[in-house]
């Protein structure tokens, strides 16, 4: 063994080169330039941040997992400056917003709400079709008369309507049966027979087509009336008598109807017979 070798307790000397002292000027200089230094790496930082594209403009995040053993770590990358990981490293995905959940429960009704305002009247809808006729209600009670209302005004006079058929006949007749004056409307015939003393027959014809009698006034205190007879068709035939049994002399009146039958129907009338005495 050598006997310059140090031994085991010895520690070698070190030779030590002298720092040399700086002006104070000088330190000043370097501890401005140091902080200059030092803010240039932090606005080289900030500027790196604010670049930096993570998550990406999808919301995904990138990152890179160490496939060695003893490691497992995991780094996060930013794809708009590494569109890779690199060998020996397992390329990692997942989004800041997880899946959508299941929905949950149907939760409880909530309190009604209060009435709003009313809404505006919506526009006329178009008329709908015509709806069946109802059913005939009950007549309702009788109502009380109104008032007498004003008389109105007097309508024109009407036409002359046609002069009606005239069946007439008047006249006087003497003791012994004959006229001592006669009137006949046209187609009317009158004749009077004298029968016995106070004792006449009275017949007339062509007084329309019912039963005419004729009225009979005594021209003297006796009375003069008939004593039977019979009439229809507008033709009568009758007895006259004197209550005093005398010829006197007596006066007639008689006046036929037409009531609508004519011709055949007239003539085939009902004779009724007449009656009467004093």
């Amino acid at each position: 063994m050598s006997t310059n070798s140090p031994s085991p307790l010895e520690v070698p000397t070190v030779a030590t080169a002298t720092t040399p002292r700086l002006h104070p000027s000088r330190r000043r200089r370097r501890r401005v330039l140091t902080a200059l230094g030092g803010s240039a790496v932090v606005a080289l930082a900030a500027a790196a941040v604010s670049f930096a594209s993570i998550p990406d403009s999808s919301g995904v995040i990138h990152g890179c997992y160490d496939n060695n053993a003893w490691a497992h770590t995991l780094r996060v990358i930013d794809t708009a400056k590494t569109s890779r990981c690199p060998r020996g490293t397992t390329s990692l995905n997942w989004n800041q917003t997880g899946p959508q959940g299941p929905a949950g429960s149907q939760g409880a009704a909530g309190a009604r709400g209060a009435t709003g305002p009313q809404g505006a009247t919506g526009a006329q809808g178009p008329a709908g079709p015509q709806g069946a006729t109802g059913a005939q209600g009950a007549t309702g009670p009788q109502g009380p008369a109104g008032n007498q209302g004003p008389a109105g005004n007097q309508g024109p006079a009407g036409n002359q309507g046609p002069a009606g058929p005239q069946y007439a006949a008047s006249g006087i007749v003497v003791g012994n049966g004959t006229f001592q004056a006669l009137t006949e409307s046209p187609g009317v015939n009158v004749t009077v027979t004298h029968n016995s003393t106070g004792q006449w027959t009275f017949n007339a014809t062509g007084l329309g087509n019912g039963c005419p009698v004729p009225a009979l006034t005594s021209a003297s205190p006796a009375v003069t009336y008939i004593t039977s007879g019979s009439c229809g068709g507008g033709t009568v035939s009758i007895g006259v008598a004197s209550s005093d049994g005398q010829d006197d002399a007596w006066s007639f009146t008689i006046v036929g109807v037409q009531t609508g039958a004519t011709g055949a129907t007239a003539a085939s009338a009902s004779t009724h017979r007449i009656t009467i005495g004093r």
